[in-house]
């Protein structure tokens, strides 16, 4: 198995953190908040954004911190770090940014045949995030859960893809008080279920298994759901309503079309076309969920705020590189492996 060396390995980590580092400082100094951080720790902010309030007490605990306080007074001039709720928020996203670079990294190792391209996925989640997110024509506005929605949602993926369903059980309430997208690994389930039923007989208890999960989880996240709005029945709801009509006009015109398509760096027509490509089945059956996502976010999102494919980017990198690689690079044979 091809492999870097220990000290480009280095060097690719130190750059790695480094674009890491850059993209996070980057979204938060370029962003027009349409979040209100304070109105949003103090439970006051327009639904559904408020709905999502895993941080809040974070981002409460910060606006209240003495010594954060006196680090922004000290910081005048530099942007982001005079606000104190922003070094939390720039503490949470690089470590989301730099988790979903270790998960997508592990992801390729174990889906590839040969491994060659072991850089590569996280270098894809940069760019891809960077295009996808940070590059909109109509207003570039990066919310304080999406870093982090991105890496609970992908590590849910990843543990599905391993097949450890209970780490999924404490992971679905905390994710989705975050973001409701974690609904979206009950179809993830349903697909592992179906591959599993393909392998015969003797997989009958897993699929099973993975069924029950599913159905679990389905329950959960309609329990979760309901809870999370019962505090803020009264807050305003002028952005909380389906999308579908609006989003008809927005692609109807050449603006909307290409910026829908613009996410994951322009890749997506070419995933549709050669996602068969992918060596492993189950991250292959997995593809069924784009088309899925694009759906609910058609009528639930503002498919122009492309934003809401961030959950996807991490796994999206990752079969770019597994396309590319069994279309370009060999699979080794025997001999190569064990030298």
């Amino acid at each position: 198995m091809m492999a870097m060396s220990r000290r480009n390995a280095v060097i690719y980590i130190l750059l790695f953190l480094a674009g890491c580092f850059y993209t996070v400082h980057s979204t938060l100094t370029n962003d027009s908040p349409y979040v209100n951080l304070r109105a949003w720790s103090e439970g006051r902010e327009r639904l559904p954004y408020q709905k999502r309030a895993l941080l809040v007490p974070l981002i409460r605990a910060a606006e209240h911190n003495s010594r954060l306080a006196r680090m922004g007074a000290s910081h005048k001039g530099l942007g982001i770090f005079e606000e104190p709720a922003n070094y939390v928020l720039f503490v949470i996203d690089f470590s989301a940014l730099v988790g979903c670079g270790l998960l997508v990294t592990f992801l390729y190792r174990r889906a590839s045949n040969n491994g060659a391209l072991i850089w590569l996925p996280s270098t894809l989640l940069l760019m891809f995030f960077v295009i996808t997110v940070g590059f909109r024509w109509e207003h570039q506005d990066i919310f304080p859960y999406d870093f982090l929605s991105m890496f609970l949602f992908s590590l849910g993926l990843y543990f599905i893809y391993r097949g450890w369903l209970w780490p999924l059980f404490v992971l679905m309430p905390i994710a989705t008080y975050n973001r409701e997208t974690t609904i979206m690994w009950v179809p993830l389930l349903l697909l592992a279920a179906w591959v599993s039923s393909l392998e015969g007989g003797s997989q009958r208890r897993r699929v099973m298994q993975l069924c029950i999960t599913a159905a679990i989880l389905l329950a959960a996240w309609v329990v979760i759901t309901h809870r999370m709005a019962q505090p803020f029945l009264h807050n305003n709801a002028m952005d909380d309503y389906p999308r579908f009509f609006k989003n008809i006009r927005y692609v109807s015109g050449p603006k909307g079309l290409i910026q829908t398509i613009s996410v994951f760096a322009f890749t997506l027509p070419f995933l549709c076309l050669y996602f068969r490509r992918i060596p492993d089945r189950l991250l292959r059956t997995f593809f069924y969920v784009v088309p899925l996502w694009f759906g609910v976010m058609f009528y639930q999102g503002e498919i122009i705020e492309s934003r809401v494919f961030a959950e996807l980017i991490p796994y999206v990198a990752v079969i770019s590189v597994l396309i590319f690689e069994s279309s370009y690079l060999p699979a080794p044979h025997d001999e190569a492996i064990s030298r």
